[in-house]
């Protein structure tokens, strides 16, 4: 696949939402403290992180439905080891899929790696692009609104 404008929408989603509406909510919490310690930048490191988790998965994928469905099944997959919750309570424990169990992934090792590989990006690294693409993501967002109307 070499069209990869639908991630602007699906990580669109992850931003808003600090990544609550697609992590099972044991995890979900560990995320919104990182946002609350660090800022955007630990979220946009957590968006890079997980894109590049699963970036042999992805290239692989024949449409953006393909590509959805990839990262759905990661997200469902991921787990907080340290979660007070028993796990068979937790929302990532339960998931089967017809084609067999995934790997499991602790948010606290996505969090450090995350960290390891894009801990070097700057707040006004961030800023400057933002302030660069605003306008792009304006219209965008304007165009998507109409052809959903």
């Amino acid at each position: 696949m070499t069209d990869m404008t639908f991630f602007s929408s699906v990580s669109l989603s992850w931003f808003l939402t600090l990544f609550i509406s697609v992590l099972p909510i044991e995890s979900a919490v560990n995320v919104v403290d990182c946002f609350f310690y660090d800022g955007i930048k630990a979220i946009l490191q957590l968006g890079l992180a997980i894109l590049d988790y699963n970036l042999d998965k992805l290239l692989t994928c024949k449409d953006d439905a393909e590509a959805v469905t990839t990262l759905n099944r990661f997200f469902d997959n991921v787990i907080n080891k340290d979660s007070p919750l028993p796990s068979n309570v937790q929302q990532g424990s339960n998931f089967n899929d017809e084609k067999g169990s995934h790997t499991k992934v602790d948010i606290t090792d996505l969090i450090r790696e995350s960290n390891e590989k894009y801990g070097s990006i700057r707040y006004e690294d961030i800023h400057s692009m933002r302030c660069r693409n605003r306008l792009y993501v304006i219209q965008t967002l304007e165009e998507t609104t109409k052809q959903n109307v």
